[in-house]
C-alpha cells in the first residue's frame, strides 16, 4: 500500500503487553486467520472469562456481564464453570462444562499462563497483581 511509513520505533517490553500490531494487515501481508490468541475479560462484577477461538469459558456460573448479574451457586455434581462454543451458540445457552474438559481444562491453563507472566504476547514476563485471584492462580 502506497503512503504507510515504515514501522521505525520499538514498543518496550512493559507496555502494550496485550497489543498486536495491525501494521502487517494494513501492508496487505499474509495472515494467520486467528491474529491473536486468547482474550481475557471480565464481567462488571469482575468475574472473569476466556475466549480462545470459538471456545469460551466463564468463570463463574449465571450472568455477569452487561445483564443484570445474576449469579448462581453451583450445587456438588453442578458445573463450576460455564464453556460455549461460541460458533454454534453465541447466546451462551448450553453450558458444555462436562462435554469438553480437555478444553475447560486447556483454558484454565492457558488464563493462568496470562496472568502469572502478566501478558498474552510474546516477550519479558510482566508483574501482575499478586492478590485477588481467588483459587484461580494458587
Amino acid at each position: 500500500m502506497q503512503g504507510l511509513a515504515p514501522e521505525t520505533s520499538k514498543i518496550p517490553d512493559n507496555a502494550g503487553e496485550d497489543s498486536y500490531s495491525l501494521y502487517p494487515i494494513l501492508r496487505d501481508e499474509k495472515q494467520n486467520k486467528n491474529l491473536r490468541g486468547a482474550v481475557i475479560h471480565h464481567s462488571v462484577l469482575g468475574h472473569f472469562a476466556i475466549r480462545d477461538g470459538k471456545w469460551k469459558l466463564n468463570m463463574l456460573r449465571g450472568s455477569g456481564g452487561s445483564l443484570e448479574p445474576t449469579l448462581i451457586n453451583p450445587g456438588p455434581k453442578e458445573a463450576i464453570y460455564e464453556l460455549y462454543d461460541m460458533e454454534k451458540d453465541p447466546e451462551e445457552t448450553t453450558n458444555l462444562y462436562y462435554e469438553y474438559p480437555k478444553v475447560v481444562e486447556g483454558l484454565i491453563v492457558q488464563l493462568r499462563k496470562i496472568i502469572k507472566n502478566g501478558r498474552s504476547t510474546p516477550g519479558l514476563h510482566q508483574d501482575y497483581v499478586k492478590g485477588g485471584w481467588g483459587n484461580l492462580c494458587g
